[in-house]
């Protein structure tokens, strides 16, 4: 919960960070709304602060509301219970290969050593928070950037906002290589 009066300080973030590493859902609420003269640019102006200081709590919902007149509270229990269940979600594996394909055909990997980057499958291994494998023919070789992408692209064809999303890499096993 933050004060609408003032910008979000560095404990705040620091606590959101925290909320984000241990994998629980989020959601940010404004409290003392009813204060605010130019919502608009109030509400702005949070998003881009959080945006830019959390890059990990991308999409995160912002809630305005007031304790005193409880205006937003619906909204605010809305978003919370969204998040939760977003947080427990299951995705079907089928489903998360036909996404993982539009993906790389929109933005494939990039080479490494001049060699292709195949990334073969995906699965989803848990749930809260939502964690998933890319089997990929060289995990090491796949960049941080294109995994963010990756985070990126499967949090909004998802709709998993407000949820912290793991995603590791592994191998696939193949029969060429020797142990």
């Amino acid at each position: 919960m933050l004060d609408a009066a003032e910008p979000a300080a560095r404990q705040d973030l620091t606590i959101a960070h925290h909320i984000a590493s241990e994998g629980r859902a989020l959601v940010i609420c404004i409290n003392k709304w009813d204060q605010v003269t130019r919502q608009t640019a109030t509400h702005q102006a949070f998003t881009r602060q959080i945006q830019s200081s959390l890059p990990q709590l991308r999409g995160v919902p912002l809630v305005a509301c007031s304790a005193i007149t409880g205006s937003g509270i619906d909204p605010l229990m809305t978003a919370v219970f969204t998040a939760y269940e977003q947080w427990g979600r299951h995705l079907p594996t089928a489903a998360l290969n036909r996404w993982l394909e539009a993906a790389v055909a929109h933005h494939p990997p990039p080479l490494a050593k001049g060699r292709v980057v195949k990334l073969r499958y995906i699965t989803q291994f848990a749930t809260r928070p939502p964690r998933f494998t890319v089997f990929v023919n060289r995990p090491k070789a796949i960049p941080d950037s294109y995994l963010r992408y990756l985070v990126n692209e499967l949090r909004t064809g998802f709709n998993l906002t407000g949820v912290p999303i793991r995603l590791l890499t592994r191998a696939g096993k193949n029969p060429y290589t020797k142990n």
